[in-house]
């Protein structure tokens, strides 16, 4: 690239541990999306016993007076049958066809005590109460969401399965939200790349004139160090055939909270407000973090791009 796409927020990193009006250790990996004229962040939160959960956290403009919920929002429960570590790295979307926001998060199966891992799916109008769907495509699978409306009338779960030590994005249907099938494999690790190791979902897909837009991170090794890096992909809007897909990473980490150059970054949520893409990202395990771009530039970008 001539010139970086993604300008990071001079506020960075917009929220912190010791933002919180409980005791944490770390808060990372958030979902994002509008409601009553707020910004709404649903963030990973890990207490001080290792176990993640869900807090919300409120701001009219999206950076700043951040409004944090008083106590968890959402916390594994065995009456779900969910093991007491937690849920974590959630995605939103608002699904038209439901009128209902969804959640789609990485949950552990209480009678597989920590391991494998499996995707839980949750659903609000409002933020204040909360359904458990359903518990899908597991074991073993994460960095899910759902795509903000049906594709040819059937519900579409993009995640990531791993299959021994080869993990790929892939995208599953659904009639009702619980029984998933027609897996379609979209795209994997690339050998020499950046993101040789493994690959997953960042931020939910994002409904474009040129195709579904999917932000995806990726990580690769160095001194037996793991490197966080972010790329770009372009899906057919009804087929979900791959049309696109960036050969360098287009945001990675450098800055001190995101650990240096040897760091992460890990986007889990996006807003698209008046042109402009807004990301936000874990940091290091530790915070969280904005980047801005003009979307009509990334996806110039992104067409561009002869790798498929």
């Amino acid at each position: 690239m001539e010139q970086e796409l993604f300008t990071r927020c001079l506020n960075n990193p917009i929220l912190k541990p010791s933002d919180w009006p409980y005791s944490i250790y770390q808060v990372l990996n958030p979902a994002v999306v509008e409601h009553n004229n707020d910004v709404v962040v649903l963030a990973r939160v890990v207490d001080r016993r290792n176990y993640s959960h869900l807090s919300l956290a409120r701001s009219k403009d999206g950076e700043t007076h951040w409004r944090i919920d008083s106590k968890p929002t959402l916390e594994a429960s065995s009456t779900y049958g969910e093991f007491k570590t937690g849920l974590e790295d959630p995605r939103i979307v608002w699904v038209e066809e439901l009128q209902e926001f969804i959640i789609a998060c990485v949950s552990f199966r209480a009678e597989y005590q920590n391991k494998p891992y499996g995707i839980k799916l949750i659903g609000t109008k409002d933020f204040l109460s909360f359904r458990r769907i359903s518990n899908v495509l597991e074991p073993e699978n994460k960095n899910a969401s759902l795509f903000p409306r049906k594709i040819n009338n059937l519900f579409a779960l993009i995640h990531r399965p791993t299959i021994g030590d080869k993990p790929y994005i892939a995208v599953s249907f659904s009639k009702d939200l619980i029984f998933w099938g027609k897996e379609k494999p979209l795209f994997s690790t690339r050998q020499w790349g950046w993101d040789n190791n493994k690959i997953g979902l960042g931020c939910p897909p994002i409904e474009t004139e040129n195709g579904w837009l999917i932000i995806y991170h990726g990580f690769g090794g160095k001194a037996n160090k793991f490197i966080y890096r972010v790329g770009l992909a372009l899906l057919d809007i009804e087929s979900l055939d791959l049309i696109r897909r960036s050969e360098e990473w287009i945001f990675g980490p450098e800055k001190d909270y995101e650990g240096g150059p040897d760091g992460i970054v890990f986007p889990c949520g996006c807003i698209v407000k008046n042109g402009e893409l807004r990301i936000y990202y874990g940091t290091n395990d530790s915070n969280i973090g904005l980047v801005q771009a003009n979307l009509e530039e990334v996806l110039g970008y992104l067409m561009n791009c002869s790798e498929k």
